[in-house]
Order: structure tokens, then C-alpha cells, then sequence
């Protein structure tokens, strides 16, 4: 650069100073607590000499740069936080007075925002931007305010809701299982009557031999038996001896008495052994069957 150049920026310095624009804003009115649904009216006034057209808003935070609030604009329509600043209250530069404003701004908090935590304390300020879209604020001083209100009730999510979609898949069919019969009840087991032991006669085979039954004998037995006696005693033949001793017998009748008598009596005397015999064997069956069998 050559020293004619240098000259020349420093004169331009001199005797053509840079414009330099002093911004301030400043607010009255504000009620010391609000309602969340309550508007209120508030006057600012701005100082900008030289500015073009301003856009003005009012805002509500609980600290750092969380702002919420509406403000309503010159149509009249309430405006949030937007990044397109020409949406907010416009002053512009024809209504300047000598480089100063003064007008009243309707604003009232937005408890649908999310930086709204409820009831509660909070700060209020309000801020000067340019036409510039996300233009950055000149910002008034702060100053407390109470907001009043019911407490939040947790909003559920807007977003759509996935619903669970069941598998398509074929459901395989189980074989129904065949009921079972139900158990039948067992009857119950009647008690039975204790067995009388009954002493039965064992017969060791190894010794003892059958015993026969024997018809007991009768009267008429006996009588039957004596009758047959006499005819056997009757139906005996004598014995006849030839020869001398013929002669002998029939001279000797003595003789022949005397053996008829002693041939009757062998004859009786039988009889009667046989008789106590048979008497004697009914006896003893008797007698078995009265007494009771012994047991081996």
C-alpha cells in the first residue's frame, strides 16, 4: 500500500466518523405474579437512534436462555419462541421519535411449552431483534414474577403408539387328549365276621387206617340174628355112626340125650358170645360218635 492510500483511510477516519448505534430497552407495569392463562399489558420503552425497523417480544424463564411466553403481534395473533423474528411485535423505523419509542406490549405465559415447570417463581424480560432470521436480542433488564396455576398434570406422549402386531405364524393344533375315565370308587370292604375256628378231626393217612361205618344195630337185629340161630342149632344134622356103635347108640338112649344136650349148649354159649359181640361193637360206635374228634 502506497503512502497517498494511507493518507486518505486516515482522513476518511477523521472527518467521516462510523456510525455507532446505542440500543436500550427498558419495561413497566408488570404485575408482581400472573396466572398461566392470564394476559397482562406492559410498557416498553426502546431508545434507537438511527435503527431500522425493530421486532419486539416478551419473555418468561426460569434461568439460562429457557424462554417461553407469547406475545401478541400487530395482527393481533400470539406469537411463541420462532426463529423467523419478523413474527413478533414490529416498531419500525418511521416510528421513531428522535430515536425513541415508547408503546405498551400484551404478553402472558405459554404453560404448554415445555420449558414451563409449573407454579412457580420465575423471570420476565423483554428483548429487541432485527429482521435477520435467528437474529441474535438486545435484552431489557430482568425482573421476578410468581406464576399461578394448578399443577402440571404428566401429558401423555403425542407420538403414535406402536401396537404389538401377534405373530402370523400357523398355530400347530395340539391333539386333544382324551379325558380319562374318572376312577370309580372302590367299594368299601364289609367287615367280615371273624371265622369261628372249628376244630376238624385230621386223619394222618401215613397211620391211621379208614375207619367204616357201621349201621348201628337194632332190636330187630338182634332178633333176626337169635331166629337164625335156632335154625342153624334146628337145621344141624346129628351124626349117625354105622356099625356097633349104631346099635350101641340107639341101645344106649341115655347116651344120645346126653350128647344132644352138650351139642345144644356149644350152640347157646356162641350164641350168646356172638351176641355180647354185636352188643359190645354198637357200644363203642356209640360211644365215637357222642365223644367229640381229637384233633392230631
Amino acid at each position: 500500500m502506497k503512502w497517498g492510500e494511507k493518507l486518505i483511510i486516515v482522513f476518511s477516519f477523521l472527518f467521516f466518523p462510523l456510525s455507532v448505534y446505542a440500543v436500550t430497552v427498558n419495561f413497566s407495569g408488570l404485575p408482581a405474579s400472573i396466572d398461566k392463562d392470564q394476559e397482562t399489558e406492559i410498557i416498553v420503552n426502546m431508545s434507537c437512534s438511527g435503527c431500522k425497523d425493530s421486532y419486539l417480544r416478551g419473555a418468561f424463564y426460569p434461568s439460562g436462555s429457557n424462554y417461553f411466553g407469547l406475545t401478541q403481534n400487530n395482527s393481533g395473533s400470539w406469537i411463541g419462541t420462532s426463529s423467523d423474528r419478523t413474527q413478533y411485535f414490529r416498531v419500525g423505523e418511521s416510528d421513531l421519535t428522535e430515536g425513541s419509542w415508547s408503546g405498551k406490549l400484551k404478553i402472558k405465559p405459554e404453560p404448554t411449552d415445555s420449558k414451563y415447570a409449573g407454579p412457580g417463581g420465575y423471570f420476565f424480560k423483554v428483548g429487541r431483534y432485527t429482521a435477520g432470521e435467528n437474529s441474535s436480542a438486545e435484552w431489557s433488564p430482568e425482573q421476578a414474577i410468581i406464576i399461578t396455576g394448578p399443577s402440571l398434570t404428566p401429558t401423555p406422549t403425542t407420538g403414535p403408539t406402536n401396537t404389538p402386531v401377534p405373530p402370523t405364524s400357523t398355530p400347530t393344533t395340539a391333539p386333544s387328549s382324551t379325558p380319562k375315565p374318572s376312577s370309580t370308587p372302590k367299594p368299601t370292604s364289609t367287615p367280615k365276621p371273624s371265622a369261628t375256628s372249628t376244630l376238624t378231626p385230621v386223619v394222618n393217612r401215613s397211620t391211621a387206617s379208614p375207619i367204616r361205618s357201621l349201621a348201628e344195630p337194632t332190636w330187630p337185629d338182634f332178633q333176626s340174628l337169635l331166629e337164625n340161630a335156632d335154625r342153624e342149632v334146628l337145621n344141624t344134622p346129628t351124626p349117625v355112626v354105622l356099625g356097633d356103635s349104631d346099635i350101641a347108640l340107639r341101645a344106649d338112649e341115655p347116651v344120645t340125650g346126653a350128647n344132644d344136650s352138650s351139642s345144644n349148649l356149644g350152640g347157646w354159649l356162641l350164641i350168646g358170645a356172638g351176641i355180647v359181640a354185636l352188643v359190645t361193637s354198637g357200644l363203642l360206635l356209640v360211644f365215637r360218635k357222642a365223644s367229640p374228634p381229637s384233633v392230631l
